[in-house]
């Protein structure tokens, strides 16, 4: 045990192969049983052996006493318990590691026994449950949230039978009546002999994330509705000219169906000139800024329409946002005004007399174009 011999043992006293740490309370004891005040001891401690290991023993110490109660000789029973010892204390550092680990770690964990009694629990669980001040490990899960309904009891009971229970999204109402958002998993832990010990319960509060989400969402409907009431077309256009999201009024107004143009280019769907067109205009805008505005006929259906666009690029070399109108009746009736101008220009200009607008009084005249040798103030109807 020790690794000395029988002659080199008998040459040495227990308090030579006894660890200097051990001996003062090995010594206290062997003085209470000479004086008689206890009749035996147990005590585990540490041997050193010939090698200068430590080799740890359970020692049972009694004192036969002569007819006359002198002291003869003290009778020792060593059991060696190194193996003991070494599990214990590699078990003691494997809790510690896992309740570090579990103390430390960044999502909100907690251990449970078969009671629901808290074993170990991380900050982070006592952070998002509002538990920072409060000490919990040894307490029943259900005394300190008394609110849990039988839904949460069940996952509990499932993963205490050995089934691990999860959920990606999951609404939990506080007993004060707030809603928590949470994605958890449960699963159970064994102990050595394999059965369960009870579970370890993950969660992660993702009520920040479900009001993000809640707030985007509201204002997606709001620009839908901005952009429903608007009668321009837009498209977000990647910085290499790919097509990845529109808004428009109607599908109808759009050239062709959303499928034809989400994930292409410009020029791989329009006419060629219009999609060189509008690529032209991206580079100048790569190069320079700003915003760049060119217009274009574009057949849809049975009708030719002119469309306006505008084309910009969002912040820090962002995507590119063009602003699409059809301005067709604006532009026909632009049209139809320099044709009415061009008209009565030539009517006025070749007229053979000389022509003046007047009010419908006639008192005031205005000419337009004076014939040769007028020189009256009132104009020949």
């Amino acid at each position: 045990m020790v690794g000395y011999s029988r002659e080199e043992l008998l040459q040495l006293s227990f308090q030579d192969i006894t660890h200097p740490d051990d001996l003062a309370s090995d010594l206290q004891l062997v003085g209470e049983v000479l004086a008689a005040t206890r009749k035996t001891y147990t005590l585990e401690k540490r041997y050193l052996h010939k090698s200068a290991a430590v080799v740890w023993i359970r020692l049972t110490v009694a004192l036969l006493r002569a007819s006359d109660e002198a002291p003869k000789y003290f009778i020792a029973v060593i059991e060696d318990i190194t193996d003991r010892k070494l599990a214990e204390a590699a078990l003691r550092e494997s809790d510690e590691k896992l309740r570090m680990f579990i103390n430390h770690a960044p999502a909100a964990l907690a251990m449970f026994d078969r009671q629901m009694r808290y074993l170990s629990v991380s900050r982070r669980w006592l952070e998002d449950y509002g538990l920072a001040d409060c000490a919990i490990v040894g307490r029943s899960h259900y005394e300190i949230f008394p609110e849990i309904t039988e839904v949460w009891k069940d996952v509990h009971r499932r993963a205490m039978a050995g089934e691990v229970v999860r959920a990606d999204e999951d609404r939990f109402e506080r007993y004060d009546g707030s809603a928590q958002w949470l994605r958890w998993e449960v699963r159970p832990w064994h102990a050595a002999d394999g059965t369960v010990g009870g579970i370890i319960v993950f969660s992660e509060d993702i009520t920040a994330r479900k009001l993000a989400e809640a707030s985007a969402r509201q204002g997606e409907l709001l620009l839908d509705s901005v952009f429903q009431a608007l009668p321009d077309l837009f498209f977000l256009i990647d910085t290499d000219g790919t097509i990845s999201d529109y808004r428009a009024r109607r599908s109808a107004d759009l050239y062709l169906p959303p499928e034809a143009f989400l994930g292409k280019r410009m020029q791989d769907i329009l006419p060629a000139e219009i999609g060189t067109m509008a690529e032209r205009k991206m580079a100048e805008i790569r190069e320079r800024g700003g915003l760049a505005t060119y217009d274009y006929d574009l057949a849809i259906g049975d009708a030719v329409h002119h469309f306006e666009a505008r084309l910009a690029r969002l912040p820090n070399d962002g995507p590119f946002i063009a602003v699409v109108r059809d301005i067709t009746r604006e532009h026909q009736d632009r049209l139809l005004l320099a044709i009415s101008e061009a008209r009565y220009r030539t009517l006025f200009e070749y007229a053979p007399d000389g022509i003046v607008i007047t009010d419908q009084e006639a008192t005031t005249a205005t000419p337009i174009r004076p014939s040769v040798g007028c020189s009256g103030t009132r104009a020949r109807h």
